[in-house]
């Protein structure tokens, strides 16, 4: 992970205390076709798809990886996107995994305006952004983000802030 990854969450850590975690969000269909392979569950690791319809998916799926318990293997799967063209969100929270999960699971659909519910891409570090700042009010902003301190996307090794709760 970058230095400026590092001072956002020495940051973090003395503005919220001790449970702010750095998380990272990697898209796994992504990682496979970079040639990272598929991030792997365990310790650390957990797939949004999981426990959801789409279940069978969850491999190429999106990927919630708390930094500090996730395998090198995994990590390795985030870095390697953030250092690409695939990127890689980081995300600062203070909730553990699963309970951060579960939130992020929730957001994964939205109700279209015709009634049908459709997969939102957000957890592609490429698009989000764009999401966030170009199709989401402020309000949605608030409510898609309020799980998190702070919400970093990381591309081709450009850290770019797309949310935070302080200044």
């Amino acid at each position: 992970m970058s230095a400026a990854l590092d001072e956002i969450l020495d940051r973090a850590i003395y503005r919220f205390g001790p449970l702010a975690r750095l998380y990272a969000l990697v898209d796994g269909m992504l990682a496979q076709m970079h040639g990272f392979g598929y991030p792997e569950p365990g310790a650390g690791s957990w797939g949004l798809f999981s426990m959801t319809a789409d279940a069978p998916l969850v491999q190429a799926g999106p990927w919630l990886m708390d930094t500090a318990k996730a395998t090198a293997s995994n990590l390795a799967v985030a870095t390697g996107l953030a250092a690409g063209a695939g990127g890689t969100s980081w995300l600062i929270s203070q909730q553990d995994l699963r309970p951060l999960a579960d939130a992020l699971t929730q957001r994964l659909n939205a109700r279209m305006p015709d009634g049908t519910v459709s997969l939102v891409r957000w957890y592609d570090a490429r698009l989000l952004p764009e999401i966030a700042g170009g199709v989401m009010t402020q309000e949605q902003r608030e409510m898609f983000f309020m799980p998190v301190v702070d919400w970093m996307v990381e591309v081709g090794g450009q850290l770019t802030r797309v949310w935070t709760s302080y200044a």
